[in-house]
């Protein structure tokens, strides 16, 4: 694979010399001072790449050189000069090595590009180390060798010197690593994830943490795309240290096993909780549109549960009317009448709420008291893109129809009492992993 050199240019060329002969580069960029004009003018450090006669200074004993270009035999094609008016402004050091590391990937895909910070001003050292930790990809290097005082390395003594930047590269990728997983970003989190194990050492503490947040965030992205058995067997392995998340777990997915196998129903609300849950990651994500039409979702499905527990059970998707009862059954059978779909009768959120009502469930009364609220919540949904119009859902609104929902369905859940036991134990997703989890 070819090498790309960036090279920070100061007043002393051997080393720079010593850095092209040894990573022998299909291309450099020299990071060069430009020329001072105030107070008086002053040539920049690029003279000392491309300047005629000899002027790469000896400062001290021995005789000046020739350029760096002369000294490496670079041809003017492999090479660039990127002048930097102010040599001690941090920000433009900064901005000119990050251009050059844009400018080399877009010109040569797949090389391999390394940052040589021996030479220049200590801010513009300080720019390439900071363009080069940023990119995360760019190899850091230094000249050294042998010092006989604390200015200089010994001529002949240098050696290029790969700098151990895994620690400071590390620091910048945990802390985004921690800052995405608190957001509920997971695909981000296994995106970093994947660009820092190349060079995490296998067996090393960095590898460890990288290989848990990868099963952990690969669980929380399962289980907010519902793939709940997968996600909780990523999840077995760290059970002592997620216990709550795990048990909330198991019971959503007993409770839609019993619901698919038409048995006898279990943790009746824990999918509903769970689609709520779902629902306030949405909401804290400023994905308003989504939370709103999962806020919906979940208001249905309570009914649906709630009717699921009747023996025999109903089911709104294709209700049999001869289960009901006398009293209100020639209601219900002419709805399937007006409906007309060959005998099927498919009941909307307000006639599934209605039926409770009719069969004297407490949620149907909860809803006929909250009926009012609820058709004034609905316009917000109804009128989103996710539904049947084209207004954006705002903060606010998004809220106001999640917190009426969740309070429904935890007095449900409580049968019409204020608290719902199985609320408390939904909890949220972490936004952190316990400190022990590192202990195992």
């Amino acid at each position: 694979m070819s090498n790309i050199l960036l090279l920070t240019v100061g007043g002393s060329c051997e080393p720079l010399v010593t850095a092209i002969r040894q990573h022998r580069p299909r291309f450099v960029y020299f990071l060069c001072s430009d020329d001072i004009t105030h107070p008086g003018k002053t040539a920049g450090s690029y003279v000392a790449v491309i300047g005629e006669g000899t002027p790469c200074k000896a400062y001290g004993k021995g005789e000046d050189s020739p350029s760096i270009v002369a000294q490496t035999g670079l041809e003017e094609t492999r090479y660039e000069i990127v002048k930097i008016s102010h040599m001690d402004n941090l920000a433009e050091c900064y901005e000119h090595s990050v251009a050059a590391i844009e400018d080399a990937k877009k010109r040569f895909p797949g090389c391999k590009i390394l940052a040589n910070y021996t030479g220049g001003t200590k801010t513009m050292t300080a720019g390439l180390v900071a363009a080069a930790l940023d990119d995360g990809e760019v190899e850091l290097f230094l000249v050294g060798g042998d010092r006989v005082d604390l200015v200089k390395v010994r001529s002949g003594s240098q050696r290029v010197l790969r700098c151990d930047w895994m620690p400071l590269i590390w620091r910048k990728r945990l802390a985004l690593l921690k800052s995405l997983f608190s957001r509920y970003n997971y695909t981000g989190c296994l995106e970093l994830v994947q660009g820092t194990s190349i060079d995490a050492l296998p067996g090393s503490k960095e590898d460890k943490m990288l290989q848990t947040y990868q099963s952990i965030c690969s669980a929380f992205l399962d289980w907010d795309r519902f793939n709940h058995l997968e996600a909780l067997g990523h999840l077995n392995y760290y059970g002592r240290h997620l216990v709550p998340s795990i048990k909330f777990l198991k019971e959503i997915i007993a409770s839609k096993k019993a619901y698919a196998e038409a048995g006898k129903p279990v943790h009746l609300f824990a999918p509903v909780f769970d689609l709520l849950r779902n629902a306030e990651r949405r909401l804290n994500q400023q994905n308003y549109d989504d939370a709103v039409a999962r806020t919906y979702r979940s208001l249905e499905m309570l009914a649906q549960f709630i009717l699921f527990e009747f023996n025999p059970e109903l089911k709104t998707e294709n209700l049999n009317v001869d289960l009901l009862p006398g009293t209100i059954k020639p209601k219900y059978q002419e709805l399937k009448r007006e409906a007309g779909t060959g005998g099927k009768l498919q009941l909307p959120l307000f006639k599934t709420f209605e039926l409770l009502l009719d069969l004297g469930h407490p949620v149907g009364k909860m809803f006929a008291e909250r009926k009012g609220r609820l058709r004034d919540l609905l316009v917000i949904r109804n009128n989103s893109i996710l539904a049947h119009g084209f207004i954006p859902i705002n903060s606010k609104r998004a809220w106001e129809f999640f917190q009426f929902v969740r309070e429904f369905a935890v007095e449900s859940a409580g049968g019409g009492k204020k608290k719902g036991g199985d609320w408390e134990q939904a909890i949220q997703f972490p936004t952190e992993l316990p400190d022990e989890i590192w202990q195992d």
